[in-house]
This record gives structure tokens, sequence and C-alpha cells, in this order.
């Protein structure tokens, strides 16, 4: 009696948010496929395996072994089959050395629309489970592509949309019928099976080739105590498991490009994939088996294993140049950090490179950035990176890219810092944007501060702005404006000038521009508002009316909730008075002759600069309304004389 039974693996793998560095590596593998006989019976078992490790530009199979010894093999670069006689259970593995060079195939030009040969028109078809013919899945595909030119941009920017917003679920695991595209765009979730199939789908929608690729991958997961459950976020890790993603072809090159959107690496696959097999389709069959035997008997599969034994690893390097500026270095939980992430390829090719946020107390997909730099771009990428709630921590924070470059920045997280809701910091990156898109004043650098850090609000406060002319040539008639206060001056070559603009009530943020006719230099400046200073002025008591002819005292009621040192107090036209250190309430009494307001009659303000017990400066102002005796004028004519004469004497 003859039978035969088909199986087709189940692929999945947990979605990794760790970008290791991409290596050279020669492995030992070991791929098992086990079945046995229901009822246990002596048979012929005949196996056609399609499901192997490949040749490949990418893993250069070096030998192939086949134990136990089977009846009789046949290899071919495409199918495996395997004969064993009389016997119960199949168990056969196949053992493979293998290097995998994972560096990303150089593509120089990727013009679009493509130039379609008959060949690879079987990776443009629709079927029952890519759904290419669809009108979302085709107005989808159009959206987001609509005014790129580049095959490699288009490729990127789908599988960066079906990265970001597909969720990686194991739920689909339990359902025996596989999801088609439709289904994944509706729910916005699947496995990577189906997280390949959409993004296969959005290619073939924008007639691009595209198949999928049947491997393995390794993986670890992680225990979320939150839900009670494994979390579909995890790391890359020792064990390897079934996973399928996507190959994109590029006529001009002749090359098939690997685009994995579980793991976000989009133009390239690292040392931790390993293929065993090309699809057009989805429901192709991995493993064929074929039984004789003279009782009534089955197979029963097992799911396959893959191991493998590390032999050597060179680190694979790039000369693409990376500089991190996060926009925040104090920042409160639960917030989102804005980061600057400025790059430059030096290379005649396109390069991806895929970002990963570590040394973070969280680690989440939202830490995973990936890019693909055109060839000999600069850009700069604005990204938030999510921070968790946390206890306060100081920590020296990580980017790592797919190389193993690693970029520090320091970060302190602490409930005493200001909250940054996810809204507030992409208004913060908008405006950055703006000032890096509008900023076409190449010829001058502008640097502002505030000359304090600590500012109150309705506090008057000095922004000390260093400009430099980059020319050979002068350049006249700049003007520096924030908000609607400007100064106009004049650049000799390479010069330098330092002006000073003096703001009252300021806001958390600041806009200051250079400009000069149509050319224009932005910054946006950070202001450090103090809502409840160390330091208040309960009341400031001037006499209401006071002759010019006599004594009297000011009085200055302050509070102090915490110590304070090196405090100076002015009032206006008088003599610096310093205060001892203090803290609690103080009142100071300030005597004055009544000829101090022969010219100042009005509002008297008071100015209190200080220092904290962590030695950081602040200053604060009141005033009061003091009016001298109109009945006066003979003093006041008296004393204008005296002045004078004093004056001239002088």
């Amino acid at each position: 009696m003859k039978k035969e039974v088909i199986l087709i693996s189940i692929i999945f793998i947990l979605v990794s948010t760790a970008a290791l560095a991409i290596s050279e590596q020669i492995i030992e593998t070991t791929l098992q496929f086990k079945a046995i006989t229901s009822p246990k019976t002596e048979a012929n078992i005949l196996a056609n395996i399609t499901f192997f490790p490949k040749n490949t530009n990418s893993q250069q199979i070096e030998n192939t072994k086949i134990t136990p010894e089977p009846e009789k093999s046949i290899i071919t670069s495409n199918e495996i089959l395997v004969l064993y006689k009389n016997t119960n259970e199949f168990n056969t593995k196949i053992i493979n050395k293998i290097k995998i060079n994972p560096t990303p195939i150089e593509i120089t030009t990727a013009n679009y629309p493509l130039k379609i040969y008959e060949n690879l028109k079987q990776y443009l078809e629709a079927d029952e489970f890519i759904n290419s013919n669809n009108e979302n899945i085709i107005n989808l595909a159009n959206q987001l592509t609509n005014n790129l030119t580049s095959e490699y941009e288009i490729a990127f920017e789908l599988g960066n949309w079906v990265y970001k917003n597909i969720n990686y679920n194991l739920s689909t695991i339990s359902d025996p019928t596989k999801k088609d595209s439709i289904w994944v765009l509706n729910n916005k979730q699947g496995t990577c099976n189906e997280l390949s199939i959409l993004l296969t789908s959005l290619l073939r929608a924008k007639s691009i080739p595209a198949r999928i690729v049947e491997g393995f991958a390794r993986s670890s997961t992680s225990w979320d105590a939150e839900n009670q459950g494994f979390s579909s976020i995890a790391l890359i890790g020792k064990e390897w498991i079934p996973h399928s993603w996507v190959e994109v072809y590029f006529p001009e090159n002749k090359q098939w490009l690997p685009f994995d959107p579980t793991f976000a690496q989009l133009g390239y696959v690292d040392e931790n994939h390993i293929i065993s097999k090309y699809s057009s389709k989805i429901n192709e069959p991995s493993i064929k088996y074929e039984w004789e035997s003279e009782k009534e008997t089955t197979i029963i599969p097992e799911e396959p294993k893959f191991s493998s034994t590390l032999i050597e690893q060179t680190e694979i390097t790039s000369n693409v140049k990376i500089k991190i500026n996060p926009i925040i270095n104090q920042i409160s939980p639960l917030s989102f950090l804005p980061v600057r992430i400025e790059m430059e390829n030096p290379n005649s090719y396109y390069v991806p490179i895929t970002l990963q946020l570590k040394k973070a107390p969280m680690n989440t997909k939202e830490n995973i950035k990936p890019i693909l730099l055109k060839p000999d771009e600069k850009r700069t990428e604005f990204f938030l990176f999510p921070i968790p709630k946390v206890e306060d921590v100081t920590t020296t924070a990580e980017i790592v890219d797919n190389y193993n470059n690693i970029y520090n920045f320091h970060l302190e997280i602490s409930e005493k810092y200001k909250l940054i809701r996810k809204a507030e910091a992409m208004y913060i990156i908008e405006k950055l944007k703006r000032e890096f898109l509008l900023n076409n004043f190449d010829e001058i650098n502008l640097n502002c501060q505030p000359e304090r850090n600590n500012i109150q609000p309705g506090e008057k406060i000095n922004i000390v702005c260093t400009i430099t002319n980059n020319q050979e040539e002068p350049i006249n008639n700049i003007n520096l404006c924030i908000s609607t206060q400007c100064k106009s001056f004049n650049l000799k070559n390479k010069a330098t000038e330092e002006i000073t603009l003096r703001l009252k009530n300021p806001e958390n943020e600041i806009e200051i521009v250079a400009e000069k006719e149509n050319k224009q230099k932005f910054q946006f400046l950070k202001i450090n508002l103090i809502e409840n200073p160390p330091l208040t002025i309960k009341s400031f008591q001037c006499p209401k009316i006071i002759s010019l002819n006599e004594n009297s005292t000011l009085l200055l009621s302050l509070e102090a909730t915490k110590p304070i040192k090196d405090i100076y107090l002015n009032i206006e036209g008088m003599e610096v008075i310093p205060i001892n250190a203090f803290e609690g309430k103080n009142e100071v009494i300030i005597p004055v002759q009544g000829s101090y307001f022969t010219d100042k009659e009005g509002y008297i303000f008071s100015y209190i600069l200080y220092r904290d017990e962590d030695n950081q400066y602040y200053e604060n102002y009141d005033s009061c309304l003091i009016k001298t005796d109109k009945y006066q004028l003979k003093e006041k004519i008296i004393h204008a004389f005296s002045r004078f004469f004093t004056f001239i004497n002088n």
C-alpha cells in the first residue's frame, strides 16, 4: 500500500527589538526532520525535502552531510530526496557548514518604474493570500509611495510602514487557516508570515517583483509580568525558530534584496537569518513524505528542529558617519525623548541602517529606527524614544547601529524634571525640523544662550547671541530678532559679534532668527522656567509719599524654601547691598534719603541675584509705587541747583 502526505512548516518567530551588529560567520548547522508511523509499523519511507539551507549570495554551503546514512539519497540545489527502508521512524539530520556574509548588496541606482521580464512575472501575481490586486492594498501602496521614483526607497517605505503599523501577535498561530493580506491590513496584526504576506502584496501592487523567503531566525522570549504572558517584544537570542521574510528583485542590478518587516531590517538581514526556501506563493509544501508498508499505517510528522555551532566570526564595518544629539538631557519618567540624528553616507550606493536605543530603562518596538541613506546623502532625522516609569536614574544612554557602532549621550530621568508628553515632543521636533529646513543663511553661524539657566515666569531675561561671519566679505544690514524685538548690525569679514537682547515674559521655547533679505538662520532656544523658585519676595514696601528733605526706609520681606547664599540686592540707582545667607523668612530694611527720589517718582524696582545649595543661580524682582510731595517744589528746585553746582565743581 502506498500513501502520500504533505507537511507545510509552521513559520513564526517573536518580534525582535535587537538590532545586533551584522557579522560574517562560519557555522555548522543541524536541521532535523522526524516522523513516525502510526500504528508503529515498518515501512519504506521516502522524503522529498525542499526546506533546507540554500546556497545563495549571502550564504555559501561548504558541505552537506546526511545522517544516519540513507539507503539512497539525491541532493540538488532545490531538493533533497532520502529513502530509508524497513523502519518505523524517519529521523534524519541534514548537517551543513555554512559561510554567512550579510553585507548589504551595493545598489547604486534603482529607477522606477521597472522593466519586467517574463521570468519575473510569477513574482507579480496575486493569489488567495497575496491580494496585490485588492483596491485597498493598491490605494495604500500608492498613498505611501506616490512621490518616490526609486525602487529601493519604495520598498523601504512599504517595509517600514508594515514594521511600524502591524503589531506582531501570536494569536493567529492557533488558527489553522492562513490569513491573507486583506485580513492583516484590516486587523493590523499577525505573525511574521502575515507581515511578509502583506509586504509582498504592497510591493506587487506597485509592480515590484517580490517573493517570500522561509528559513530560521534566532529569538528569545521574555515574560510580561504586567500582562501575565509572553511578551510580543523579544530579543534576538540563541534559539533558532522558523521564520519568514521578503526579498525584492532589482532588475538594474539583477539582485534580490532581503526586507524583514518583523526585525526592521530593510535592505539587509543579519547573520541571525538562515535561508531555507524561496516561494512565489505562500502555501507551497516544505516536505513531502511517501511510504510503502504491508500493513495499514500513516505518517505523523514533528516540527523541524534547527541548531547551530559558531566556528568563526568577523565583524563587518561601515564608513557611514552618525552624530546623536539628544534635544533634552533631563526628563521625567513616562516622557518621550526627542533626539536629532545627523547622518552622512560617503558611498556611491544606498546604505540601510537600523538604530536601536540601548542601555535604556525599557525595550520597545519604538526604540528601533530603520533608515535608508541614499548615495552620497547627508541627512538629519528626528526621532522620539519612550521613557518608562522608573526610579530616579542618571545613565549613559546608548544608540547602537547594525554595524555595532555605539553613540553615547548623558541622560537623567527623574520626577523633578518636566514631563514631556508625546504631543509636546512632536511639537518640539516639528519646530526643529522647521529650523533645519528654513536655515539657508549659510554665510553665518548663530549661537544664542540665556544669560542664566533658571528663569521665573514674568521675569526679564538677557539672551546673548554670538554671530560669526564665515565669509571673506563683510555682511551688512543683518537683523537679529526675538519676538518683536530686533537689532540691526553689520559683520566684517571673518568677524564675530556678540549681541544681547532683553526679553520679558519668556516662554519655555524662544524662536531666534538672524535674517538678511531672503536668507534666514533659525535657532529655537529652550528656557528652563522655574514655577516655584527657592526664594520669593513676599512684599516690597515703600512710603506712599516722601519729602525730598527727609529720610525713610524701604522694607523687603523675603522667604526661602531652602538654604540660599551669595545674595545681592540692587535697588535701581543705589549701590549693591549684600545679604547674609539664610533659609525661611527674612526682612531687609533699606534706609533711603528723600533726595534719592527727586527724579524717580513712580515705580521703584528691586532686583535680587542669589544661588541655592546646588549652586544654581536665580534672580527675582519686585516693584513698589512711590510719590514725592507735590507741594515741595521749592525743595526740588534747590536740590536740582545743588546737583548742578556739585557737577560743575567736580
